[in-house]
């Protein structure tokens, strides 16, 4: 039987998080060992290793810099400062989140476009969805918040519509920023974006690409996004990763979120769902080679090589191809979707037990008027925003899905039969072809492979019933 030896190193609590701006200590022996194994895993991420960058003039500046993730960065130096922050990914908006929380009096989010970000309650309504829902409609749910930001999300680089916005796509090279905060930040003056790159830094001065010049300026913080793990491409000795097998080879699998975002739907914000399921699917393939082999001889998957100008290694795609793998793999196999529909159920089922839309747009509600308040105690006496969502609101919301889910169900079952009485009457015609017949055979004098054909097409339109031909009924355990 193939194996796999590895060596590895305990690290014991070098890297666990104790408290900000703690020195760890490395002088601990390490101690080192080997195993093997016949199937190996990896979950490396997509957000491993961060960018990082100097711009001209820092040694100048003279005042804080720091990136904005790991403790690099002191927020209790904030308090009624000014600063900025590069870049305007996930992690941009958790500073700025961080930064209100700290009372500071205004930081710039400079970066080339303004990305999308998500509101509290749409990230709920999207992570306990089992139909995707629309881009179309996850753009008209950001309208009401996007007031307070005074923008409008359809002009958005990013988005991608029809004329009367029936339909449309989003693609942005970073996750979406999740939560309530920045907008209000933006609304109370505590926060402003600024389109553009910064050119220079100066003596407390900011220098953008616009021409725009931002003084008083107290701190710099660097969010600027992360490339992919090359190392785990190094151990699998990897040249090419083939869906999420290394090399094409089945015992070993390399998978990974992804760090944009490019849909016409969207099925969660979450990692757990995905984790879940990509954890399950290489433990069916470890159980049953065969159906392993059989997707990686039928060509279903194109080698992915590494890129090493774009910060990514061969087991990190981009969304739209990281997408069509996951529809491969979870549709490939009885068990596997099976497995997926449960795994949906979840999902949501979860998400109305530990947090019901009452419960949580109220909790939601809470912490937008307790910021407002925080405001108001600063000094800021202006009227609170109205926050934009209620319950009503969420409960249409999920009426949409339920309509879409049976529209897209319906098209759907119309577009399988439609195919499957097409390749029927294909194999029909070639089949007439061959014997010279004039019409389509019919009853007790079918050959034995039209027959076949026949169970092929009512496997097609009724996919329920391939349960009853498939002699592997459960897993072993």
């Amino acid at each position: 039987m193939k194996a796999y030896t590895l060596k590895h190193e305990s690290c014991g609590l070098k890297f666990a998080k104790r408290g900000p701006n703690e020195i760890y200590d490395d002088t601990e022996p390490v101690k080192e060992g080997y195993f093997t194994c016949s199937c190996l895993t990896f979950y490396p991420g997509a957000l491993a290793v961060p960018h990082r960058k100097t711009w001209p003039g820092e040694e100048v500046f003279g005042g804080q810099i720091g990136y904005g993730f790991n403790d690099e960065f002191d927020y209790d130096l904030v308090k009624n400062q000014n600063g900025i922050v590069i870049g305007m990914g996930a992690f941009a908006v958790e500073n700025v989140r961080t930064l209100v929380e700290h009372d500071c009096k205004k930081f710039y989010v400079i970066a080339r476009h303004h990305n999308l970000l998500l509101p509290r309650v749409i990230s709920w309504y999207i992570n306990q969805s089992r139909m995707p829902p629309p881009a179309a409609t996850i753009l008209r749910t950001l309208e009401p918040m996007y007031k307070y930001y005074g923008a409008d999300v359809w002009s958005y680089f990013s988005v991608t519509t029809n004329a009367d916005r029936s339909t449309a796509s989003i693609k942005q090279y970073t996750r979406w920023g999740i939560g309530d905060i920045y907008f209000l930040a933006v609304y109370y003056d505590k926060c402003e974006t600024v389109e553009g790159e910064v050119k220079r830094m100066k003596h407390r001065t900011a220098v953008i690409s616009t021409g725009r010049v931002l003084s008083d300026i107290d701190h710099m913080i660097k969010v600027l996004g992360f490339d992919s793990d090359f190392g785990v491409d190094k151990i699998m000795k990897t040249k090419a990763t083939v869906g999420f097998w290394p090399d094409g080879d089945y015992r070993r699998w390399t998978a990974s979120d992804q760090s944009a975002i490019d849909a016409s739907r969207f099925g969660g914000t979450a990692i757990a769902p995905y984790a879940s399921t990509v954890t399950f699917w290489p433990i069916h393939f470890f159980t049953y080679p065969m159906d392993a082999r059989r997707l990686i001889e039928n060509g279903l998957f194109v080698p992915n090589k590494a890129k090493p100008e774009l910060g990514s290694a061969s087991y990190h795609y981009d969304p739209r191809t990281a997408a069509s793998i996951q529809v491969t793999y979870g549709s490939s196999y009885p068990e596997i979707t099976d497995w997926g529909a449960l795994n949906d159920m979840f999902k949501k089922g979860s998400m109305w037990h530990l947090a019901p839309p009452e419960v949580f747009v109220e909790l939601c509600r809470n912490d937008w008027y307790g910021y407002c308040e925080r405001f108001k105690n600063l000094g800021d006496d202006r009227p609170f925003p109205e926050y934009p969502y209620d319950v009503p609101y969420v409960y249409e919301l999920l009426r949409l899905e339920e309509e879409d889910a049976l529209k897209t169900g319906e098209a759907g079952n119309k577009l399988q039969e439609k195919k499957a009485k097409e390749d029927l009457k294909r194999a029909q015609e070639e089949q007439d072809r061959k014997v010279g017949a004039k019409t389509i055979i019919s009853g007790a004098e079918q050959p034995a492979n039209l027959l076949n054909l026949n169970s092929l097409r009512q496997s097609l339109l009724f996919p329920e019933l391939q349960h009853q031909f498939d002699p592997r009924h459960q897993y072993p355990w």
